[in-house]
């Protein structure tokens, strides 16, 4: 998994470089010197990693089996009834709810969030949701091909959450918990033609959302990107589809989009966030309650004032990292997330400690976003999973220490003569 997450970052970089869209950004070295150091030290956490002991195994097997899993489900659909409910004004369990006009549902979803006032009670759902999502997350690990139906129950309301709002984060999410826990479940080989499937069955319906958000609408460039535009006198659109040009611009802007972000950033002075400040929902929930951080001005803060908007656009991990780490101590932080995906894999592998490879899945989410966003903070729920898995996997890192040759001896008892 190493050599894809490496091949992965550096895909990105270069079609950031040297891809379709013509990036201001991509004049400068920043961004490349940025990305490099943190894989390399990354890589070099790894090799770190793979020196240390595996970890004893944590499982959930038993509990995947029990009654209280289908309770604490049920608690979680709830949650996130409710939730959805007070962002969009749709039901997730009303069947009628559900619509494939993607651009309606939405700017729906938009015009909601413009005029909802959020009380007391929403405050607590969301809160009760980042309480209740780490237990989810890891029945999801320990319920992958031991309980598919208690499975699909769990990821319903991830899913449905998507079609309520007509956004991709949810089911790309989904897909990447398949297609990593596919893998580390020895499955992947056998179900080639379903990983594939899954990703061709994303694309699509990233195309077909992105297309419904822009019906109607007559452009060569995509709205609020000017410098992301479309070339349908080509070969692809000409004698393929113009709708794959679409696909490959829009694409493209997604993926590489965060670097112009980071380029802009490194010109900004830094402004130490007391280490909250690559977590925007925490910071955001302490200034509303106890009005705390209330005037922490992070990077992302202060790149609209620069030309980019990052209410509607990403500025990569890097920028957000870097708010808390700054640019020089960044790459430090990557080698220990190394380490921790070396000893994770190991422990996995060798214990099938449910534990680490939910930690796993946590490093594909980091790095498969990496070009994007900080998405292992990007809601209270996911802040919850990446302090609580994260912290822990770190703690039981530094306290499985290999035992000594004295130990070892002392350990052994000799037989009465």
């Amino acid at each position: 998994m190493l050599k894809f997450y490496n091949i992965w970052v550096l895909s990105v970089l270069a079609l950031f470089y040297f891809g379709p869209i013509d990036w201001p950004g991509a004049d400068r070295f920043a961004p490349a010197a940025v990305v490099l150091s943190c894989l390399g030290l990354f890589n070099l956490g790894s090799a770190v990693g793979e020196r240390c002991p595996a970890l004893p195994a944590r499982g959930f097997d038993t509990f995947v089996d029990r009654r209280a899993a289908w309770w604490l489900g049920c608690v979680f659909l709830a949650l996130t009834a409710l939730h959805v409910q007070d962002i969009t004004g749709r039901f997730i369990l009303d069947p009628t709810a559900y619509s494939l006009a993607f651009g309606d549902v939405y700017s729906s979803y938009l015009t909601r969030l413009d005029e909802r006032q959020s009380g007391a009670i929403a405050m607590l759902v969301t809160v009760a949701k980042a309480v209740v999502w780490p237990m989810i997350f890891l029945l999801i690990v320990a319920s992958f091909r031991r309980n598919t139906k208690l499975l699909l129950f769990l990821i319903f309301p991830y899913l449905a959450s998507s079609m309520m709002r007509g956004t991709d984060k949810e089911t790309v999410d989904l897909a990447i918990f398949f297609l990593i826990l596919s893998y580390y479940h020895r499955v992947l080989g056998r179900r080639v033609v379903i990983a594939l499937g899954v990703v061709a069955f994303i694309l699509m319906l990233f195309a077909a959302r992105k297309m419904g958000r822009y019906d109607g609408i007559d452009f060569s460039c995509l709205p609020g990107s000017p410098d992301a535009c479309f070339d349908f006198d080509n070969a692809l659109s000409v004698y393929v589809s113009p709708s794959l040009e679409f696909l490959r611009i829009t694409l493209t802007n997604y993926l590489t989009q965060g670097y112009e972000g980071l380029a802009r950033a490194t010109e900004l002075p830094m402004r130490f966030g007391w280490f909250i400040g690559h977590m925007p929902p925490l910071q955001s929930a302490l200034c509303s309650t106890v009005r705390v951080a209330c005037e922490m001005s992070t990077y992302i803060d202060r790149l609209p004032d620069h030309g980019w908007d990052t209410s509607n656009k990403w500025a990569s991990v890097y920028t957000v990292l870097a708010t808390d780490f700054h640019w020089v101590l960044m790459p430090f932080y990557f080698f220990v997330w190394g380490i921790v995906f070396a000893v994770s894999e190991k422990s996995w592998l060798q214990n099938r400690d449910q534990l680490s490879l939910g930690c796993l899945l946590l490093v594909a989410m980091m790095i498969i976003y990496s070009s994007a966003n900080m998405q292992l903070a990007i809601s209270l729920d996911w802040i919850a999973i990446y302090l609580l898995l994260f912290g822990c996997q770190v703690a039981r890192i530094l306290s499985n220490r290999p035992q000594t040759a004295g130990a070892q001896v002392s350990s052994i008892r000799v037989p009465n003569a």
